[in-house]
C-alpha cells in the first residue's frame, strides 16, 4: 500500500502505483462499495441544492440551520457537562479514599490492640 504525496510524484513511482491500483482487485472492491454508499441517497446533488435553496427562501432565514449560534459560550464548550463529570469523579475518589482510610484505620487499630494485649499478657506473666 503506497500513499502518493506531492514530493513522491515521479513518473516511475506514479506509474507503478497506478498499475497496482488497476491490477489489484482489493482496490476495485473498496471503490465499488464506496460508490454504492455515495449513490445511496434520497436525492441527487442538484435536487439537494434546489431543496435547500427553496428552504431558505421559504423561511427567510438560516438561523434554524445554525443552532450552535443560539447557545451561550458555556453551553457551546460543554462546561456544564465537564463540571458535572469532574464533580462525580471527585466525589467517587473521595468516597474511595474515605473507605480505604476507614478500613486501614480499623485494621491498624486492631493490630495495635492485639500487640498491646500481648505485651500486657507478657508483663502479667513475669
Amino acid at each position: 500500500f503506497q500513499i502518493l504525496a506531492h514530493p513522491n510524484l515521479k513518473a516511475f513511482i506514479s506509474h507503478a502505483a497506478v498499475d497496482q491500483v488497476l491490477s489489484n482487485p482489493k482496490y476495485s472492491t473498496n471503490m465499488k462499495s464506496m460508490s454504492a454508499l455515495f449513490r445511496d441517497r434520497p436525492m441527487n446533488p442538484i435536487e439537494t441544492g434546489v431543496y435547500w435553496t427553496e428552504f431558505v427562501l421559504r423561511h427567510n432565514s438560516t438561523k434554524s440551520l445554525k443552532p450552535i449560534q443560539n447557545l451561550t459560550f458555556f453551553q457551546r464548550r460543554l462546561f456544564d457537562v465537564t463540571l458535572i463529570f469532574i464533580f462525580v469523579v471527585s466525589f467517587l475518589l473521595a468516597l474511595l479514599f474515605a473507605i480505604l482510610f476507614r478500613f486501614f484505620k480499623t485494621t491498624l487499630q486492631t493490630k495495635a490492640f492485639k500487640r498491646m494485649d500481648v505485651l500486657e499478657n507478657k508483663k502479667k506473666c513475669q
